[in-house]
């Protein structure tokens, strides 16, 4: 009768009334595990804590029939833009010197000693962002503007541009749910992407992970790193591995409280 009404297996809406102990938790239990959806939120107080323990205990044994393996094991990216400030604003001056004219002059941040941040003239405020070649001479992240001065004196330093950073961070966010609208943005520069129901899609994540990646670059000329994990801590930590423009998976071969983790590119 739900099926024919109301079409929930496919993402309708219905409201299912009835009085105490008439079963309907357990159709909503039904429904929940049999339905064809991503995400499956469940929400419950007081006396329905052992029915939750129930859906806690029993998910884990379903098999999704798309990926043949547990419902509950999902592939995680987590997506991070390679020093986003400096490279969004590398771009931004190359605009800048293409509609001017002045191509010819026009020299990448991203590949001399650079920095984002404070103020050249009075040589206040933080690094927010630094170039490779900056982080050679010692420069780090957060430190004054004047120390990085003093340790790099040949430092090129751009202001930052905010409503910028802004403008590019929303266009990788809309360029990434092309492939999958499960993106979870956590910051201006990073998210996480649910590559679960489109890894059919593509013969491995690995293989996905990179076509993301190169897509990236090739339609805005920036580089991202891609962590692939089974869940979002270790999706994060192979994003962090090993920079920039790099893709790699991390895999926990043991209990997490193990340890025992795969790194591979």
């Amino acid at each position: 009768v739900i099926d024919v009404f109301f079409p929930l297996s496919k993402g309708g809406t219905a409201a299912i009334p009835g009085g105490f102990g008439t079963g309907k938790t357990m159709t909503q239990h039904a429904v929940a595990k049999w339905c064809d959806a991503d995400l499956i939120v469940y929400i419950g107080c007081g006396e329905r804590g052992n029915e939750m323990t129930d859906v806690l205990t029993e998910f884990p044994s379903l098999i999704d029939p798309r990926t043949g393996r547990s419902l509950m094991e999902r592939t995680i990216f987590h997506i991070d833009v390679n020093s986003a400030f400096l490279s969004w604003t590398a771009i931004d001056l190359k605009e800048q010197a293409q509609q001017q004219g002045t191509l010819d002059t026009y020299v990448d941040l991203r590949k001399i000693p650079s920095i984002i941040g404070g103020d050249s003239a009075t040589r206040h405020g933080i690094v927010l962002a630094k170039s490779d070649l900056a982080k050679k001479h010692g420069i780090n992240t957060a430190e004054p503007i004047v120390s990085a001065i003093k340790k790099c004196p040949n430092l090129t330093i751009a202001p930052p541009n905010h409503s910028s950073y802004s403008k590019h961070s929303h266009q990788l966010m809309n360029y990434l749910c092309s492939y999958c609208p499960l993106i979870e943005q956590v910051s201006i520069d990073e998210c996480y992407m649910d590559f679960t129901p489109i890894q059919n899609d593509f013969s491995s994540p690995l293989e996905a992970a990179n076509i993301i990646k190169n897509g990236v670059f090739d339609t805005f000329g920036f580089t991202v790193n891609i962590g692939i994990s089974q869940n979002k801590l270790l999706a994060k930590m192979a994003s962090d591995f090993e920079k920039p423009d790099k893709v790699l998976i991390v895999e926990n071969m043991g209990s997490f409280t193990e340890n025992k983790i795969k790194i591979s590119y």
